[in-house]
């Protein structure tokens, strides 16, 4: 870590005394949290006696970032570290790091970020900035791809992307002949923008005189409203086999005898509203299998205050999440978080 901290800063110096070199502009940004948080946890959640404790009290993900445009706007690039503290195992991972050129109407961007699928999401914090993932949120991961946009009011984007599935079957050869394909929409109308998504990819296999394959295809609609006071965000996503992260039991297709036989399928919703600094926030998701004798669910829910003091926000929060039952019926408990997220941006 100290090794790449180093090289960071090396980085920044050269940057920062050589800027006028480039014809253009070099930015250092970044993100600091910390979270201090009290949890209730059931028996069935514990798989013990319940217990209210001290939850978490660790830094959140913090990041720094270095980017650079060129005087003439077409030329961009970026570069970004997410550190994480003691409870996260004080790793440093690559947060982003891509090049782009922009043309007016259309752009290219090539590199290492995170997917269009997450461009709205609920402002939960609590349990290291969890915002409801696998309680209704879709989130993809950060990964390598190529994506174009068009447009600027009406926003149409279309990008190849590093697969994020991986083999289901025991021995033999797994691979992918096509990359991950993204496409989606920004639409905005005034203070409502509606974007609906959709991520698709094929994985295929070679075993002794026997081939097989599945897909993975993961699809959403979101829809937010800014209207200066008042906020909400609606959000729906769909998967089979979904890529997603957070899945309730598993998000790989049933096996018979080393072969494909029935899909796995999930849905999820959430939905939050916004009033000042007061943030209200819900979700809610599902999923079924062929083999599985029960739908296994879970549901969450929070109500968080942003309180702005100089650069510094606090926001103490409340959030309820029910962990609902897996595929057996058996009932998973229920975590009740509440206690104080602090951040800053620059």
């Amino acid at each position: 870590m100290r090794r790449m901290l180093k090289m960071l800063t090396l980085m920044t110096a050269v940057l920062a005394f050589g800027a006028p070199a480039f014809a253009g502009s070099v930015e250092i940004s970044g993100g600091l949290a910390l979270e201090t948080s009290w949890g209730y946890e059931s028996a069935e959640a514990r798989g013990g006696d319940s217990l209210t404790s001290l939850y978490r009290f660790g830094a959140g993900e913090s990041t720094l970032g270095i980017g650079y445009l060129s005087d003439d706007k077409r030329f961009e690039g970026y570069a970004e570290l997410s550190m994480y503290g003691r409870s996260d195992g004080n790793t440093v991972e690559t947060g982003a790091a891509y090049l782009a050129y922009n043309a007016g109407m259309w752009s290219v961007m090539l590199g290492f970020d995170g997917h269009t699928s997450d461009t709205f999401g609920p402002g939960q914090c609590l349990d290291d900035g969890a915002a409801l993932e696998g309680y209704g949120n879709s989130v993809l991961d950060t990964n390598e791809q190529i994506r174009f946009t068009y447009g600027e009011k009406y926003k149409f984007q279309f990008g190849l992307d590093a697969p994020y599935k991986e083999s289901v079957w025991e021995g033999g050869d797994s691979y992918h002949q096509l990359p991950g394909f993204t496409g989606a929409m920004e639409l905005s109308f005034g203070n409502v923008v509606i974007h609906p998504w959709a991520h698709f990819e094929y994985v295929q296999w070679k075993g002794d005189e026997v081939e097989d394959n599945y897909y993975s295809l993961d699809m959403g609609l979101e829809i937010n409203g800014d209207f200066g006071l008042v906020g909400f965000t609606a959000a729906i996503n769909y998967g089979i086999n979904t890529a997603q992260n957070g899945s309730l039991v598993s998000a790989d297709p049933l096996l018979i005898d080393n072969v494909v036989e029935s899909d796995v399928k999930q849905l999820g919703v959430w939905g939050e509203l916004r009033v000042g600094g007061l943030s209200l926030g819900a979700g809610y998701t599902t999923a079924s299998r062929d083999d599985w004798g029960n739908d296994p669910y879970a549901m969450g829910a929070y109500a968080n205050y942003a309180i702005e003091f100089g650069m510094i926000t606090f926001i103490p929060e409340v959030a309820w999440f029910n962990h609902g039952e897996d595929e057996t019926g058996a009932d998973q408990g229920d975590t009740v978080l509440f206690g104080l997220w602090s951040q800053m941006e620059f």
